[in-house]
């Protein structure tokens, strides 16, 4: 039998991705999806207008996730529970650690205590490959976390609280997403590069560029989440895309594809910018089945052709 599954944070970038890639494969015998009241009231109505595509049983709801209530009243029932709603980027964290501290710790603590109460079987929370901080070499599920900013701190006290939960859970710890999705986030380097080429400013690369990222297209997030979701693992996994790009390197596509200039300034961050570093997802791959598939260039393309035709949606 299908699951019934719930997913906080449905309206947000991965979180509607997911959300939409259920509903239609109809993998569920019914989906719960909670949303941030804040966050793009347009999303739950394209993915409503979905479900009626797919004569799809799902629910959407406006909910604070620190409404312990009514999160656990939407619970009732629940297989699995996708863990989506935070405060998501490492700028906006460090801009405002007590509200985001807020949000990111008590709403897990808040959605951990009301599965306990409904016996959900399954927990899946987003966690970052940031936890490692500035590990070099091959990063792998045993190399020791040294979160080395306050987003990373967060991520890693909400993975304790699943550790110390009664929960089945499942950790992903996911590589920088990038993509078009089903909604769109536009607070990471790679649209903000496309932002500012097609609004004609300059690509602003910090230091030098060598700074290494991985990147994951949201397409391959989806399927992690899927097969996590779908599979029996229990525990931490890394979910990475196919290799590191230096920052110089996704800026000088970006400037190619755009006629942009790329100008250089003092890099805020003290991460070493030449680190030999890869992110390990061989677990994944022999636990859930998991490889990424899309190469960077070729999101990156579609991106971008994206944004030319939605330049009236673009910050």
């Amino acid at each position: 039998m299908k699951p019934k599954i719930l997913i906080s944070g449905a309206n947000g970038y991965i979180g509607s991705a997911l959300a939409s890639s259920l509903i239609g494969k109809k993998m569920f015998s019914k989906l719960v999806c909670i949303g941030g009241p804040s966050k793009n009231p347009e999303t739950f109505e394209k993915l409503a207008e979905l479900c009626r595509k797919k004569k799809a049983d799902a629910e959407f709801e406006t909910a604070s996730i620190l409404d312990f209530q009514k999160i656990s009243r939407m619970l009732k029932g629940i297989d699995i529970a996708v863990h989506l709603a935070s405060v998501h980027s490492v700028e906006a964290c460090e801009k405002n650690s007590e509200e985001s501290r807020k949000i990111n710790l008590e709403g897990t603590q808040t959605i951990i205590r009301a599965c306990e109460e409904n016996s959900v079987k399954k927990f899946v929370f987003p966690s970052s490959f940031l936890v490692y901080g500035y590990a070099e070499g091959i990063i792998t599920e045993k190399t020791p976390p040294v979160p080395e900013n306050e987003y990373a701190r967060q991520k890693f006290e909400c993975e304790r609280l699943c550790a110390q939960s009664r929960l089945d859970y499942v950790i992903l710890r996911k590589a920088n997403v990038f993509g078009t999705g089903f909604s769109q986030q536009f607070d990471n380097v790679i649209p903000k590069f496309v932002i500012n080429a097609l609004k004609e400013k300059k690509l602003t690369v910090y230091g030098s560029g060598m700074q290494k990222r991985n990147f994951l297209h949201i397409s391959d997030a989806v399927r992690a989440y899927e097969k996590a979701i779908f599979s029996d693992y229990k525990g931490t996994l890394n979910i990475g895309g196919l290799k590191e790009t230096r920052i110089l390197d996704i800026a000088g596509i970006v400037a190619k594809k755009t006629n942009a200039k790329i100008v250089h300034a003092q890099n805020p961050r003290s991460e070493p910018e030449q680190r030999k570093w890869h992110l390990s997802s061989a677990l994944a791959k022999k636990a859930i089945g998991f490889e990424a598939k899309m190469p960077l260039e070729k999101g990156l393309n579609e991106f971008i052709a994206w944004a030319k035709k939605n330049m009236e949606r673009l910050p």
